[in-house]
């Protein structure tokens, strides 16, 4: 085996180690992997695997891809996936370093010697370690613990010898993508209309979010003193920490957790312990957990559970404070309220968006998309985490059939956009909500095991609704990207003829969430990675197969549309209503553009599409 400081610089080597020791757990119809897996300095669940520093912190964590979470081309591929493949769906090594502590003392930095390494070992279900540090007079006992649920614990000691030290901290450097950050309790007993700001990370360089009232000014939220709990992720992956405020030497008005970007927007996660000068004659103790998402597996079928097979009847298990997380997952609840869902990811198999916890709007004009930006409603969605969830929208209380559609048009669209269920019952049209139910089953998608999602957090990689917005441009006439409430999720399945492969079908979710009407192009940057080849979907079979026998035989609207054209040009089909958004011109390569197509203000629009590889 490789030394450890190689696999802790070289991400793609751990990941190497990690598919081949574990590569099959993750396989269907196989016998299930130990819960805990440890050979030398690296453990491994079937989800996760942690390689340990000597210094008794982690040098990597790494999340094994499950089979569905890969891109169709990459499924069929020899040999493990590219890094950069895994980190852009938030998969593979998480770190970019090891986890470290750092002291300062006099002015001066100082870095942690190994008194005493780490040496893991397996005992009770959980793998353990202890060590000892050192950093100038500070003198550091660390015990880890992973355990089979994702989490990480470290109890540290730790005292100054009787001498001023100015900070001790604990730095993760992280790996992209990260855009989310959630701070205590993400929401209240009541229904809120919170700012997006509170939720979101910008992606630009420097101090991105401190916990004080002075550093939560661009992002985040206040959370003076020492936060009990706090999420930094997306939505493919994320870490919640929790703690409590024992054995923290910190000034409260001063931020103990802070997030940076580098030079190259990469994030760096630092946790002060101490943050003003302090002697400590006699030990401190400071209790850390680290919960890792995803920590479980996708469950089969969990379309079909989240839409149409819902089994779960009792009330779903509510929040509660961090430290009653042991009691709570004793109790082993069948379902957990979204606000509560990354902390019980290990015990409870699904998640329920209801009320205040992302699934209650106030009014027909202040729906989902007004209460719960769509950075919030990511996270209580729980898409970073294994678990099934589901939506129960209040829409029937806001509107009835034939007024304001929004309630109902946002419910639906925000659970395709990511990839969570609905409970129909709450919608205020049930023809509407028939419609869309029978696309969705037309196109396979509540049974398709193998159907690849690209959600709009990714998305635009592929795919994006109007033109791109660039802020410093002379000609602008916004301060804002117009269409930057505009999202569109892919899905993609292996397309059959015949019982074989012969393409791809494309499924696209485009979702509106401002208040206002929208008329834009799509622009497909690759359209046959797309589409797995050129797109056969061609208006003249659409327009061909409307039904004008009820239209009088000479009357003008049926003359002039009723025959189809003879050879057809590529375009995408409405799965509501049949109708046609055809391709436009563009200056060729491998782009295509579609549209205009037109968006009601908190509206949606589903869109088909297919590729044959020829």
């Amino acid at each position: 085996m490789a030394c450890l400081k190689c696999f802790a610089c070289r991400p793609a080597l751990v990941l190497l180690l990690l598919l081949l020791l574990a590569g099959a757990a993750c396989r269907a119809g196989e016998a299930d992997p130990p819960a805990l897996q440890l050979e030398g300095l690296t453990v491994q669940s079937p989800r996760l695997a942690v390689v340990f520093e000597p210094s008794g912190w982690p040098a990597q964590l790494a999340i094994k891809p499950a089979p569905a979470e890969l891109p169709l081309h990459a499924r069929a591929a020899k040999g493990p996936p590219a890094d950069e493949l895994l980190a852009a769906i938030g998969r593979g090594p998480r770190l970019r370093n090891p986890m470290r502590l750092e002291a300062r003392a006099n002015g001066a930095v100082l870095k942690e010697e190994v008194a005493a390494p780490a040496q893991p070992v397996l005992q009770d279900g959980a793998v353990a370690a202890a060590s000892a540090l050192k950093l100038g007079p500070v003198n550091v006992k660390l015990a880890t613990r992973f355990g089979a649920d994702g989490a990480l614990r470290a109890e540290l000691e730790f005292d100054t010898g009787g001498q001023s030290v100015e900070a001790l901290e604990l730095i993760m450097d992280l790996r992209q993508p990260l855009h989310t950050l959630v701070v205590g309790p993400p929401t209240g007993e009541q229904v809120q209309i919170l700012p997006a700001q509170a939720f979101s990370i910008p992606p630009r360089e420097g101090a991105l979010w401190g916990n004080a009232e002075q550093d939560a000014k661009a992002a985040g939220r206040p959370a003076p003193g020492v936060p009990e709990h706090l999420f930094v992720g997306g939505g493919d992956f994320g870490f919640t920490l929790l703690t409590t405020a024992a054995g923290w030497q910190v000034d409260p008005t001063a931020s103990c957790m802070t997030l940076e970007r580098d030079a190259k927007l990469e994030p760096t996660l630092r946790l002060r312990l101490i943050n003003r000068p302090a002697k400590l004659d006699r030990p401190a103790k400071v209790g850390l957990t680290w919960l890792v998402h995803p920590a479980t597996f996708p469950a089969p079928r969990r379309r079909r559970t989240a839409w149409l097979e819902w089994p779960h009847a009792q009330a779903a298990a509510a929040p509660f404070a961090a430290a009653d997380r042991a009691k709570t997952l004793a109790q082993k609840p069948a379902l957990a309220r979204a606000d509560a869902a990354s902390l019980l990811e290990a015990a409870a198999p699904a998640v329920l968006l209801e009320g205040p916890a992302g699934g209650a709007g106030v009014s027909a004009e202040q729906d989902l998309a007004a209460t719960v930006p769509a950075e919030l409603f990511q996270y209580l969605a729980a898409t970073h985490t294994g678990l099934t969830a589901r939506l129960a929208p209040n829409a029937r209380a806001l509107t009835q059939p034939g007024r304001n559609p929004a309630p109902d048009r946002m419910a639906l669209g925000r659970a395709l956009l990511h990839d969570i269920g609905l409970d129909a019952g709450g919608l205020a049209n049930p023809a509407d909500a028939a419609r869309v139910m029978g696309a969705l089953e037309a196109f396979g998608f509540f049974d398709a095991e193998d159907l690849e999602r690209v959600p709009y957090w990714r998305s635009s990689a592929l795919v994006r609704y109007g033109p791109l917005f660039e802020k410093e441009q002379d000609l602008a006439v916004t301060e804002t990207d117009p269409y930057a409430q505009v999202y569109v999720t892919l899905y993609r399945k292996p397309r059959l003829e015949n019982q074989k492969p012969a393409g791809v079908d494309v499924l696209l979710v485009v979702v509106n969430e401002s208040d206002k009407p929208v008329r834009e192009r799509l622009y497909f940057a690759d359209a046959k990675a797309v589409f797995g080849g050129p797109n056969r979907q061609l208006d003249s079979a659409l327009r061909g197969a409307y039904d004008y026998s009820r239209l009088p035989p000479g009357a003008d609207w049926a003359r002039a549309h009723g025959n189809a054209k003879a050879k057809g040009s590529p375009c995408l089909k409405d799965l509501e209503d049949g109708g046609v958004v055809d391709q436009m011109k563009s200056k060729g390569g491998s782009g295509e553009i579609y549209g205009p197509l037109h968006v009601p203000a908190r509206g949606m629009r589903l869109l088909y599409a297919f590729g044959t590889g020829r």
